[in-house]
């Protein structure tokens, strides 16, 4: 029954949440022990805990959650052992572990949070306590769990009411459409239901020997995250919305629930969980060696074993381009009409390419679906451990060396001038997130959607698949790599001042690259044999097929692949001067100066009609056209701190001394942060079209032409012309992304000044007040950071533009003047205001 009858509320319940308190500690343990002279160790143990109590939902009772864990640890523990004075000995080992529900844990601050989106806990949030145990399921068994998932070890754990100790038997979601607002929630489900644990030892041996300090060890580390694929809804989706489409439909959402009639049902074939580990195994030998009291080498290597990050439990799959092919793919339902072309509503059916059969008038849905038992559905996917695919997914080197070398060489003998240089290779590890969702490819997970049916006749609707999106890794790979240099000159200038002028650079390589190899090709949509007869547009390309139908790698969405193609390239000159802290005073400034920067754009797909893939010719000029230029010349830092001079000569006596307790032991200091103008670039966006109507892809964008002269990018006079707005059009009909580059407008030059004042009192030994107070932005500076850069034009085929701050007259139009609605070319963000802060601590 309603609660509420107020005219005019489009909702009939209200309910005012409860009072929730919620607390969070982090303890710190720290043991130094030394036995003996020549052993002594060290523990360290840091927790944090939340309270794993159930959190309220937005309806109390309805849908309540619970996080797993509550406790976060990290321990390390370190020993040192001196064999004999000029030999010692130290090892290093700990672990850390986390366990995450759909929510964070420590981060940055030991605050608590409320979790709501956790494992729902109200037993009507499972079938059973909501009566729908008969509730048909397009996958009765999603909700199974493999007993090595960490996902079954927190249900028998937590033991919700969705558990019945082999599967979570979870409500669906429901959707109700248009005519309701304000529909109750849905259960929730933990985006990420995980965790996180590492250990690492570390053992290094150190020798003196004459003028040399010889070192080697060893470091291993090992990672084991669980985590489960994020890809859809395994207990279901299901979508009451009115829709004229669905002959069933009564037009009202809580209507077709209770008739049982439902617009779509999508579920996900299963619930599948990673358990993704690798290890490293790293050995290094190194020498520090003193040739003479100018110059010292320092010079060694460090080999590097790095096991691919893996699901162990042998679940991933990848896609190789060579077992995949044209002839065994699966093929699309078409576009039909019953009568003459175009047609529209009931008369556009979907039509089966093999007999040329329309499917019947609410058969529309199933065009660009795959068409069932019509080609090879895991074409060109490879199970891990399957040859030529490893359990690990993809093949790594088994182990590469990385050199590393300095020198430092003191020109005068007398610290005046000292040169130092050095060069080393280094290697990473590419994000987990590269290999996390290779569990989630077919055919461990589908997604079948059921359209126009209800609950007592599941077999009676259109049963869609749609082509699947693969995320795979390229079989054979590299180590993400990155050689480093530089060169510095460090000369003392006297008043405690050291001028130093380093130039460093950056090469980087095999920097793994998301690719979606199965990109529409520019132009796809303009070609004769992608057009779509049932429909018309106005627009180029827009009567084209739907976007999977375009795809030259038939039967799949987008196949991103992991590449390790993308590099980087940067040479930096930093100058800076430091005066160390003599007479109340020190101070610091640096210019960090960008010489030279560029690396890879996103790649170019184009392919040959068996559907392999290259990158086009034109790859080169997006190179250098979108990351051969530098965003930001100089960034500028300088600090200071100086204790004020008290007073000590101001009159006599008790006057005397109460001036000079006040006066006394100030301490000013300063940050100042700057940096040149920095780059950006104007877009655009239609009312009517895309980038469909641009390129013919849906894939990929054109850029503005810029025709006249834009401006430099700031004006500090006018905020409604940060730029000039008529330089700028959208790209033509037939655009390849390549009409303009990066570097045409830069903002203005940035500043800002964050001051301290300090006092430390102390009362006998041990106790101390302190005051102090900051201002950031101390001087109030107001500097633009931020301008509307989108052009918005009416449509492919009128340039229009319909959102300039100024009519057609040139006034002002009111609701395009706040930062809010600011329209194009118009200043809409601005630096901070001045933020004072001010705080009193006492320590003892």
């Amino acid at each position: 029954m309603p609660n509420l009858d107020t005219p005019g509320l489009n909702y009939n319940y209200r309910a005012e949440l409860p009072v929730q308190n919620i607390r969070s500690q982090q303890p710190i343990a720290k043991i130094d022990y030394q036995p003996f002279d020549r052993l002594r160790g060290s523990f360290r143990l840091t927790l944090w805990e939340q309270p794993n109590d159930i959190q309220k939902g937005t309806l109390p009772g309805f849908n309540d959650t619970q996080v797993y864990k509550r406790w976060f640890h990290t321990w390390a523990s370190t020993v040192t052992y001196s064999i004999s004075p000029v030999t010692f000995v130290e090892g290093t080992f700990g672990r850390a572990r986390n366990d995450l529900a759909g929510c964070l844990g420590p981060q940055t601050t030991v605050a608590p949070s409320f979790c709501t989106n956790a494992i729902p806990m109200s037993p009507i949030a499972s079938l059973a306590g909501a009566g729908l145990t008969g509730l048909p399921r397009l996958f009765p068994d999603a909700g199974a769990l493999n007993p090595d998932y960490y996902a079954y070890k927190v249900m028998e754990t937590l033991k919700p009411p969705i558990w019945d100790g082999k599967k979570m038997n979870l409500v669906p979601q429901f959707a109700w459409g248009s005519r309701i607002s304000n529909a109750p929630p849905n259960f929730p489900f933990p985006g990420w239901l995980n965790t996180n644990q590492t250990y690492d030892i570390s053992v290094s041996f150190t020798h003196v020997r004459s003028s040399h300090t010889l070192k080697t060890g060893v470091y291993l580390h090992r990672s084991y995250k669980a985590q489960q694929s994020l890809t859809g809804a395994w207990q279901g989706s299901i979508s009451f919305a009115n829709n004229v489409n669905n002959p069933l439909d009564s037009s009202f959402g809580f209507a077709n629930a209770a008739l049982g009639v439902f617009n779509t049902y999508s579920q996900l074939s299963q619930y599948v969980e990673g358990n993704h580990v690798y290890r490293n195994i790293e050995s290094f030998i190194q020498d520090n060696w003193k040739i003479t009291p100018k110059l010292t080498l320092d010079y060694g290597v460090r080999f590097v074993h790095q096991q691919p990050q893996h699901d162990r439990l042998g679940q991933g799959v990848n896609w190789l381009p060579e077992k995949w092919s044209l002839s065994r793919a699966p093929l699309y339902y078409q576009a039909g009409c019953v009568a003459a072309a175009p047609c529209s509503g009931t008369n556009r059916q979907a039509k089966d390419p093999r007999t040329g059969q329309l499917l019947g008038p609410t058969s529309s849905v199933l065009i660009g679906t795959l068409v069932p038992d019509s080609g090879d559905f895991l074409n060109g996917l490879v199970q891990a451990g399957t040859a030529p695919v490893p359990k690990t997914i993809y093949n790594w080197p088994r182990l590469r060396p990385a050199p590393r070398f300095g020198i430092a060489y003191d020109l005068t003998g007398k610290q005046k001038i000292v040169l130092r240089g050095g060069v080393g290779l280094y290697f990473d590890r590419p994000s987990g997130n590269t290999i996390f969702s290779t569990i989630a490819n077919p055919p461990n997970q589908t997604v079948e959607t059921l359209y126009y049916s209800q609950f007592q006749t599941m077999g009676a609707g259109l049963k869609t698949r749609g082509a699947p999106n693969l995320n795979v890794y390229q079989l054979n790979s590299g180590y993400p790599s990155t050689w480093t240099w530089h060169g510095s000159v460090q000369y003392m200038l006297g008043w405690n001042s050291v001028l130093d002028v380093t130039y460093s650079g950056e090469h980087a390589y095999n920097i793994i690259n998301q690719v979606n190899i199965n990109t529409v090709d520019f132009g796809a949509a303009f070609r004769p044999e992608n057009q779509d007869p049932t429909i018309t547009s106005s627009l180029p390309g827009g009567a084209a097929v739907s976007q999977n139908m375009m795809r030259s790698i038939r039967g799949y969405g987008s196949i991103n692949i992991m590449i390790p193609r993308e590099r980087f390239n940067s040479h930096l000159l930093t100058v800076w001067l430091n005066r160390r802290f003599s007479r109340g005073l020190q101070f610091g400034i640096s210019d960090s100066i960008m010489l030279k920067r560029y690396g890879n754009a996103g790649a170019r797909i184009e392919h040959a009609a068996d559907g392999s893939w290259r990158y086009r010719a034109d790859q080169a000029q997006a190179d250098k056209l979108f990351t051969d230029y530098i965003p930001t010349r100089h960034i500028l830092r300088a600090n200071f701190v100086y204790s004020l001079p008290g007073l000590l000569n101001f009159g006599s006596g008790v006057p005397q001394a109460v001036v000079k307790a006040v006066t006394s032991d100030w301490q000013l200091s300063g940050i100042w942060t700057a940096n040149s103008p920095s780059t950006y670039t104007i877009g655009y966006s239609f009312q009517s079209g895309g980038n469909q109507n641009i390129t013919g892809s849906p894939d990929y964008g054109g850029r503005v032409r810029i025709v006249g002269d834009p401006g430099r990018g700031c004006n500090t006079a006018d905020i409604y012309r940060q730029f000039n707005t008529s330089a700028f059009l959208p790209p033509l009909v037939g655009s390849v992304g390549l009409e303009s580059g990066m570097d045409y407008l830069r903002g203005c030059f940035q500043q800002q000044f964050n001051l301290a004042l300090q006092r430390d009192f102390s009362f006998g030994e041990g106790r101390r007040l302190s005051f102090r107070l900051d201002a950031f932005n101390a001087f109030n500076q107001s500097h633009i950071t931020g301008r509307n850069t989108t052009m918005q034009v009416v449509s492919p085929n009128d340039h229009t533009i319909v959102n300039l701050p100024f009519d057609s007259a040139g006034n002002l139009i009111p609701a395009r003047t706040q930062p809010r609605q600011a329209g194009f070319g118009m200043a809409n963000s601005y630096r901070s205001a001045r933020n004072l802060q001010a705080w009193l601590r006492f320590t003892f």
